[in-house]
C-alpha cells in the first residue's frame, strides 16, 4: 500500500501510461483514462499495477480541455484589428468614442477572443489593402483605398457624383484639373486615420467643406488667384468635401489654369 501510495504522489502530473521504479525496488505500471469520455468534466481514472499484480485504481481531477488557457494573439493580428477598426471609423460605422475605447482595448487584449470581440459588430467591406484603377469612367459612386501604401497618378476622365477617399496610414494624392466636373453637387468623401489626403481641383468648381476633422490639418487653398468662389457663375459645379478625419493631413488645392 506504501507503494501505491507513493506511485499517487508522484505520478499525479505524469502521461498516460508509463512505469517507474520506487525507493523499496516495487514496479509500478499506470494508465490514465478518461471518465464518461472525452471532455468528461476532466476527470480521470489511474488504474496503477504493483509489483504482485495487485490493482488499484484512484480517480484524478485533471484540467478540462474547455478550461485551458487561450491561446495568446501576436502582433499582426493586433494590426490587423487596429486597421478594421480604424476603416469602420473613416466609414462612419464608429463614433470617436467607440473608436477611441475600442482602440485601447486592442492593446490589453491577450488572446483571440478578445480581438474577435471587437470587430464582431462591424460591417462587412471588401477594402482592406490599396485598391486603385488607372483610367476610371464616370458613374453614381466610385472609391480609391489606400492602407499602408501610396496612391497617386490616376487620371479621372470624368468624376462621379460620389467619390470616396479611404486612406489609413497611407498616402493619396489626386490630380482633378483635367477631370469633367459634371453639372450640379459632387460629393468627396473622405475617410482618413492617420493618413494624407492631398487633391488638386480646377479653378472653375465651387468647394464646399462639411464633416468631421479631429487632430488634423484641413485646408482649402487657391494658387494663381485670392477669391473663393465669388468670381464663379451661379451654374458652377461644386465639389463638397464630407468625411472624417483623425491625426490627417487634408490638403485640397485649387489651381487657375
Amino acid at each position: 500500500m506504501r507503494a501505491i501510495e507513493e506511485a499517487n504522489r508522484a505520478l499525479h502530473n505524469i502521461g498516460m501510461r508509463n512505469t517507474v521504479s520506487l525507493a523499496d525496488g516495487a514496479h509500478v505500471a499506470w494508465q490514465r483514462r478518461p471518465i464518461g469520455g472525452i471532455g468528461g468534466g476532466g476527470a480521470y481514472s489511474r488504474q496503477f499495477f504493483t509489483r504482485d499484480d495487485s490493482l488499484q485504481e484512484r480517480t484524478v481531477p485533471t484540467t478540462p480541455v474547455s478550461h485551458m488557457p487561450a491561446l495568446r494573439i501576436d502582433g499582426d493580428e493586433r494590426e490587423w484589428t487596429v486597421a478594421r477598426l480604424s476603416e469602420a471609423y473613416t466609414n462612419s460605422a464608429l463614433t470617436m468614442g467607440e473608436f477611441e475605447l475600442r482602440m485601447e482595448a486592442v492593446y490589453r487584449a491577450t488572446n483571440h477572443s478578445d480581438l474577435a470581440r471587437l470587430t464582431a459588430d462591424l460591417p462587412t467591406t471588401g477594402n482592406s489593402a490599396a485598391q486603385a484603377a488607372s483610367a476610371l469612367v464616370g458613374g453614381a459612386r466610385q472609391r480609391i483605398a489606400s492602407t499602408f501604401s501610396s496612391v497617386e497618378g490616376i487620371h479621372i476622365a470624368v468624376m462621379p457624383t460620389l467619390f470616396e477617399i479611404r486612406a489609413f496610414f497611407g498616402s493619396v494624392e489626386l490630380d482633378f484639373r483635367h477631370t469633367v466636373f459634371q453639372p450640379g453637387v459632387t460629393e468627396i468623401s473622405i475617410g482618413c486615420t492617420l493618413g494624407n489626403v492631398e487633391l488638386v481641383l480646377p479653378a472653375h468648381v465651387a468647394v464646399e467643406r462639411h464633416g468631421d476633422f479631429t487632430f488634423s490639418t484641413y485646408s482649402i487653398r487657391n494658387k494663381g488667384f485670392t477669391a473663393a468662389n465669388d468670381f464663379l457663375p451661379p451654374d458652377a459645379p461644386v465639389v463638397r468635401f464630407t468625411g472624417r478625419a483623425f491625426m490627417s493631413n487634408i490638403e485640397i488645392k485649387r489651381v487657375k489654369p
